[in-house]
């Protein structure tokens, strides 16, 4: 699809930037698309399976949820600090504020996002293993995201030939939103070392 995508625009290669399923999906294309692939950038995503802890709350709550036109006060408290950490409860009000508002009337496309990236993911980490070692690859993580902890994202990089490994302090989930001067930061330095190289 992303291919399409590309085609219809006319991009030949591309440096590819997602966070969390988009992170994943930034992972991986360059296994599957090498020649479409300049570098990539994943933030706060992983390689690795679901839990059967995440297996069995997410099914649980992706159930629930999809009975619901508006998201019930219960879910929407757990998503709130499933995309925020202590720094943004303490210090940000403005982005509490946007997960409430994202959260508010959307209770299916949550459970669509649970049932798809949180128990539906595949294990990739042989995929990335065979990414060119041309292709560079960044993988951020935020030191407070609860979805996928730092160990889970740096396993993600530490299996791509030329991955690079890097941490956010004091930044959850949505780190993007939560954080975007640190995380522009650091793509800003990775895509000045991708200039130099070609």
């Amino acid at each position: 699809m992303l291919v399409t995508v590309l085609d219809a625009l006319g991009i030949g290669k591309c440096v590819l930037v997602g966070n969390s399923w988009g992170g994943m999906l930034a992972g991986v294309f360059p296994a599957y698309y090498p020649e479409r692939t300049t570098a990539a950038i994943g933030i706060n995503c992983t390689a690795s399976l679901p839990t059967m802890f995440e297996s069995v709350w997410a099914s649980v709550l992706a159930g629930y949820l999809a009975l619901h036109a508006r998201m019930p006060r219960i879910a929407a408290r757990a998503a709130r600090a499933a995309f925020g950490g202590p720094t943004a409860e303490a210090s940000n009000p403005e982005f509490l504020r946007f997960t409430r508002f994202v959260l508010r009337d959307d209770p299916k496309s949550v459970s669509w996002a649970l049932r798809s990236v949180l128990i539906g993911r595949k294990d990739e980490h042989r995929r990335l293993a065979s990414i060119p070692a041309d292709i560079p690859v960044l993988i951020i993580a935020g030191e407070e995201d609860s979805q996928f902890p730092v160990p889970a994202v740096r396993k993600m990089a530490d299996a791509i030939p030329n991955g690079t490994f890097r941490l956010l302090p004091h930044t959850a989930h949505l780190a993007a939103r939560e954080n975007p001067r640190a995380v522009n930061a650091e793509i800003d330095t990775f895509l000045a070392a991708v200039e130099k190289e070609h």
